[in-house]
């Protein structure tokens, strides 16, 4: 926790983005190389959070044009298809299928192939995602602001915790 005290909703709102912002681009090299599946947890948990931020604190910052909870969302969704077939495959390996038979494994693990194949396919659309024009712009234009955040008047309001 940043020991700096929050006295304005625009304090307030640059440490909730900067925060988010971090814990998504931290991630980013991880999720591209598909070397855990923690990786891509805590990215999507991040632009989750980010989009929380936006829409609860948009009154007090003036964010770009593309740095919106739409945009953000559509990011993120690609995530999420992925993430469901992670955790599905971790279900079926680690818990499931030790119970099971060997023959049943054996047609488990026809299954865990299937589903396999189909977590490569999102993991191409999630890589394409991190190397679209959308997110590459919604990554350039949210560190910008962070280096120069614009504010509104709403934003000078005091917070008090």
């Amino acid at each position: 926790m940043d020991s700096h005290r929050i006295n304005t909703l625009q304090e307030l709102a640059v440490q909730a983005i900067a925060k988010q912002s971090r814990r998504i681009f931290k991630h980013e090299a991880g999720v591209l190389k598909d070397q855990d599946p923690e990786n891509l947890h805590q990215m999507r948990v991040g632009m989750r959070r980010l989009q929380s931020a936006i829409a609860g604190l948009d009154l007090a910052i003036e964010l770009p044009t593309i740095v919106t909870v739409k945009n953000s969302a559509k990011i993120g969704r690609s995530f999420g298809k992925l993430r469901d077939l992670d955790v599905l495959l971790a279900a079926l390996t680690d818990n499931y299928r030790p119970l099971l038979s060997g023959r049943e494994q054996k047609n488990l693990d026809q299954v865990i192939k299937f589903i396999a194949k189909k977590r490569q396919h999102e993991l191409k659309q999630v890589r394409k995602t991190l190397q679209s024009k959308l997110y590459l712009d919604f990554k350039l234009e949210l560190n910008n602001w962070l280096k120069e955040p614009e504010y509104r008047v709403a934003g000078d309001y005091a917070v008090h915790f």
